[in-house]
């Protein structure tokens, strides 16, 4: 489905082409966006409980959460490096953006800062354990290590992913905690992928 497509998408790739672009493109590779496209759409044709997931990212506290994450200084730098190194960052949010019907970056940051019959049984929990079954953490992992050190345009993304400001964000904002308690009320182990997520950052 386009939706699920871009979601996993927008981790690794945009539309230009620069080394930086290249080495998201390798990275994605090792991903397997298909499979995990294709489990998004099946628990979304199949699974009652995950249509909650989709009608919370149309919520309007997911639409504040979007807001305060582009309100950050720390994104914009992220957003305007990928930019700079010829990485189309702001076309790919703006196309997300788009099809969840949220403001576009950076005009958002002017704003106030401020079915189905069931066959799948794992609900949003269920989902989310099936998707990160497919993530290959280590491979990832190893490849983004190497090409921290082969490509200077990669190692000047990392080592503005500062893993720890992130988590203070998510930790100290009021919109991010909600979307939190909305994944744990859903039994998603959040601290598990969180973690997962940290330790392919980490360098």
């Amino acid at each position: 489905m386009k939706f699920f497509s871009t979601l996993i998408a927008l981790a690794f790739v945009a539309l230009a082409s620069a080394n930086l672009q290249n080495d998201f493109e390798d990275l994605a590779k090792l991903v397997p966006g298909k499979e995990i496209a294709a489990v998004a759409e099946d628990y979304l044709k199949h699974d009652r409980e995950f249509l909650k997931l989709v009608l919370y990212f149309k919520s309007k506290d997911f639409k504040n959460l979007w807001v305060d994450v582009f309100a950050e200084e720390y994104v914009h730098e992220l957003v305007d490096y990928c930019e700079d190194h010829g990485v189309a960052a702001v076309e790919s949010i703006n196309y997300l953006a788009d099809l969840l019907g949220l403001p576009h970056y950076p005009s958002l940051i002017k704003m106030n800062l401020r079915m189905i019959e069931t066959r799948r049984t794992g609900g949003i929990a269920g989902f989310f354990k099936d998707v990160d079954a497919l993530v290959p953490y280590t491979e990832l992992k190893k490849a983004m290590d190497a090409k921290y050190v082969e490509s200077a345009d990669f190692k000047g993304f990392m080592d503005l992913v500062d893993v720890d400001r992130f988590d203070a964000f998510m930790k100290t904002n009021k919109n991010a905690q909600k979307f939190v308690k909305f994944l744990k009320d859903n039994k998603v182990d959040v601290n598990t992928y969180w973690n997962h997520l940290k330790d392919l950052f980490k360098h």
